[in-house]
């Protein structure tokens, strides 16, 4: 949920609300399930919130 809300919170100052929230939580889900692929299912918020930047360069990508 922290992570989440920061995404959405940094998004949001440049972005309508709604696209920010769903973007925010579509780049959250692709993290999350790019590290459980990488480490299982026992991360934290700070290997959740370091996974971010690989996350969106992968959606940029591809």
């Amino acid at each position: 949920g922290d992570v989440l809300a920061g995404l959405v919170a940094a998004l949001s100052c440049k972005n309508d609300l709604f696209l920010a929230a769903a973007a925010g939580s579509f780049i959250n889900k692709k993290a999350g399930e790019s590290l459980f692929k990488r480490v299982g299912p026992y991360f934290n918020a700070s290997d959740l919130a370091d996974e971010i930047p690989r996350a969106m360069k992968e959606l940029i990508l591809t």
